[in-house]
């Protein structure tokens, strides 16, 4: 047995160990922001920037397989489309990102007719300007933005689509006053095309892997997404900066064949640069737009304010859209397209038109061409008069946005009435062309 001072010895060794000891028994020490270690949780706390940052205003963070915020793998959840979204909180002030500039490119566009008086500078600056230039925001914590800076889509200039790569959908913001509207997927073929929130079917879509290649001084891959609907061919530059705000601009292309926004085509860090769509029609695939990067910069301060979602301040929409109808090109504009009037040839009855009126004999959207250049669009059975074209000949095409043709190009001495279908009284007859 131990005598009585050993015993003693070694109980105050113990009180002694204990005490250096934070998880041993008896009073903690106080931890303090010196004493904690950077990341020491890899919880995100509620006044952690980034975690507001991915809140958004819009509850809780995408769940994750396994009910643990520490491990699984996130699953989006579509954004709710009733009722407004929540109040957004307060963001990171900056954001780490890249800022893309992009148009979309028509493809099988019928070229300007070859005339003396014919203008080809005049003829580019129309086609530039109505090439729907926008510009993309995408943040490395996941969030992406589309401003639609110029005429020449459906969607008017100034509006703007907001997505995020832990939510399924889009959120389209347009003013005045400042309003937004959840757009689901399977939506984006609709609001692109024709101007209106319809939801299409969707599939999972069949991806094969293609060749890679270059754009802007980036190598690419491509990857082709293909669905009932049509096919799209993505060219991927892994941009780190870009991080999981390259995964909603992905979705957003693939949404426009009808794929699931759940393919693996859309991951971190892989930016489209360019998107070639083909159509179903048929048997076959019909040519249809293509969505093209022309820049690229990296940001290091990209404004919280500019991606919350919802937007400070916007009124909650159920209904409508900022689509942009009727005449696109200014009169200024068009009046480029020539360097001399020539005056058309009168009818039987010596008479000359003093107006250009076009008019859309159909249930579609469509977009009226002149040399090459869309110039207006057209609702579903509506007529409008163009301002600023100086008589001459011209070449005529009615096309839908996505990039099909609507009926064969032609050829018209204007100012005249340009038809594109036929009167409903006679709506088995083939009234297209010019008139």
């Amino acid at each position: 047995m131990l005598d009585r001072g050993m015993r003693l010895a070694m109980l105050a060794l113990a009180v002694l160990a204990a005490a250096c000891d934070p998880g041993g028994f008896g009073p903690k020490p106080t931890p303090t922001d010196a004493e904690s270690p950077p990341n020491a949780s890899v919880v995100p706390q509620l006044d952690d920037p980034l975690a507001n940052a991915r809140d958004g205003g819009l509850g809780p963070t995408a769940r994750r397989d396994g009910g643990d915020l520490d491990a699984g793998v996130v699953v989006p959840e579509p954004l709710p489309l009733t009722g407004p979204l929540g109040v957004a909180q307060v963001l990171a002030p900056g954001q780490v990102g890249v800022v893309l500039e992009a148009v979309w490119r028509h493809r099988g566009v019928a070229p300007a007719v070859s005339v003396p008086e014919s203008r080809p500078p005049g003829i580019k600056a129309v086609a530039e300007a109505m090439d729907g230039r926008m510009r993309l925001s995408l943040s490395q914590l996941g969030g992406m933005r589309l401003d639609v800076l110029e005429p020449g889509t459906t969607l008017r200039p100034g509006s703007a689509l907001l997505g995020r790569d832990d939510r399924y959908g889009f959120v389209l913001v347009w003013p005045p006053p400042l309003r937004y509207r959840v757009v689901p997927t399977g939506a984006m073929r609709a609001l692109l095309g024709e101007g209106r929130v319809d939801v299409s079917p969707t599939s999972a879509g069949e991806e094969q892997p293609g060749a890679q290649g270059e754009l802007l001084g980036l190598p690419t891959r491509a990857v082709t997404v293909e669905t009932p609907t049509g096919q799209v061919v993505l060219e991927l530059a892994e941009l780190p900066d870009a991080g999981k705000g390259a995964v909603p601009l992905c979705r957003l292309l693939v949404d426009l064949v009808g794929a699931l926004p759940t393919t693996h085509a859309c991951q971190e860090s892989a930016v489209p640069l360019r998107g070639t769509f083909r159509w179903s029609a048929g048997d076959e695939r019909v040519e249809g737009l293509a969505f093209e990067v022309t820049s690229l910069t990296r940001q290091v301060d990209l404004l919280s304010e500019d991606l919350r979602l919802p937007p400070a301040g916007a009124l909650h929409q159920t209904s409508g859209a900022p689509s942009e109808t009727g005449q696109l090109a200014p009169a200024k504009l068009l009046a480029e397209l020539r360097s001399a009037p020539v005056a058309p040839p009168a009818n039987d009855k010596g008479e000359r038109a003093e107006v250009v009126t076009a008019v859309n004999n159909s249930d579609d959207l469509r977009f009226l061409w002149l040399d090459g250049a869309p110039v207006a669009s057209l609702p579903a059975w509506s007529k409008l008069s163009l301002d600023g074209v100086i008589p001459g000949h011209y070449r005529i095409e009615w096309r839908g946005f996505l990039g099909t043709a609507a009926g064969e190009a032609s050829e018209a001495d204007l100012p005249a009435e340009l038809i594109f279908g036929a009167p409903r009284e006679a709506e088995g007859e083939d009234g297209q062309g010019a008139k």
